[in-house]
């Protein structure tokens, strides 16, 4: 077996939309990645969502105790718009930084994280690694199943340097390229205070919440206390799929927030709609045609009984005409003077038509 590579580069700075988990054992988690306290395997990659959409990437922490924040890089700007300059990019002030080594401004051509590969050589293909990694990319195969291009890397000058200068990756025990945390894994700088949201408000300012949701966003909290803006939901449907990875699945929590679907439960299926039991009232015999047995070989007519009432009613000329029910075997159906099914499984009082 070869060294299993992964790496996390170039990110969305604020309103950060992490992945979430649906680990029924968890108690966070609605940001989109596996909750902090959920073991997982040391260096171990998963995907999760970021908040344009698009597919990101996360990484165990060295203890194995839990999942680091998604890492979600630029989408590239479409072939018809101005890419002269990277800079605009990273000086736009929408926290969107670009992917250096390339010329759409540092982006590899998919956007959204590490490229998605099926072999080697796939990361050996133009424009699916980055330019200045040393050593090139390998195909690690992560958390369920996927395969992404990761840098490989002997020393921390083999990594590339991400676009925010505020990190740089450095290479770990494993030969993997990722954000340099400092000792034990934590985050060397503390958090912004202005990151996170503080209600649903705060979700409803523009570039705050996935303009696919149909329902906008919730403020929760998310991993390590943060706070965090998060698709609303009544079913999976109101769920927008990521652009980059439209197999991407999700749930709607019991909370009524969008979370990937990681194989948890599946949603229950609606309860069907009872049979309807008893006499089918009618205006005319146009409003027995659903409801008339097939077995009925004359059809049915909408019958007036004593008390005013109209129901539905098999037809007959003789009692021949008048089926046995299958849930009643033993009825016994006659044929009345009104030539109506009367008795067995017709429902209502079993008096005669007027």
């Amino acid at each position: 077996m070869g060294r299993r590579w992964k790496i996390l580069i170039v990110f969305f700075i604020g309103g950060l939309f992490a992945c979430a988990t649906s680990n029924p054992d968890a108690s966070s988690g609605d940001d989109g990645t596996p909750p902090q306290g959920v073991e997982c395997e040391a260096e171990e990659s998963a995907d999760c969502v970021c908040s344009d959409g698009n597919t990101g990437s996360q990484i165990c922490n060295s203890d194995g105790t839990g999942f680091e924040e998604c890492i979600c890089l630029q989408t590239p700007p479409d072939a018809t718009s101005d890419t002269s300059s990277s800079e605009d990019a990273t000086d736009s002030g929408n926290g969107r930084l670009p992917f250096p080594g390339s010329d759409n401004g540092g982006g590899p051509p998919q956007g959204g994280g590490p490229q998605l590969c099926d072999t080697q050589a796939d990361c050996d293909a133009d424009g699916m690694c980055p330019s200045d990694a040393a050593l090139g990319c390998e195909c690690v195969q992560g958390q369920g199943g996927i395969q992404r291009c990761i840098p490989r890397c002997e020393s921390d000058e083999d990594c590339p340097t991400p676009g925010n200068p505020n990190i740089t990756l450095s290479c770990n025990d494993n030969g993997l390229c990722r954000p340099d945390l400092g000792p034990g894994g934590g985050n060397t700088d503390p958090p912004d205070e202005d990151d996170g949201c503080k209600d649903d408000d705060d979700c409803a300012a523009e570039g705050e919440c996935n303009p696919n949701a149909p329902l906008g966003c919730a403020c929760i909290t998310i991993a390590n206390g943060d706070t965090g803006c998060r698709p609303k939901c009544e079913t999976k449907d109101d769920c927008p799929t990521p652009a980059n990875n439209p197999d991407f699945q999700f749930l709607c929590s019991d909370d009524g927030i969008c979370e990937p679907d990681n194989g948890g439960e599946p949603e229950p299926e609606p309860e069907p709609e009872p049979e309807p039991t008893g006499p089918v009232t009618c205006e005319s015999a146009a409003d027995c045609e659903e409801v008339c047995p097939p077995v009925a070989p004359m059809g049915c007519g909408c019958a007036e009984l004593p008390n005013g009432n109209k129901v539905c009613r098999i037809k007959c000329e003789t009692t021949d005409d008048c089926p046995i029910p299958p849930n009643n075997p033993n009825a016994n159906p006659q044929c009345s003077d009104n030539g109506y099914c009367m008795g067995g499984n017709q429902g209502g009082n079993n008096q005669p038509p007027q």
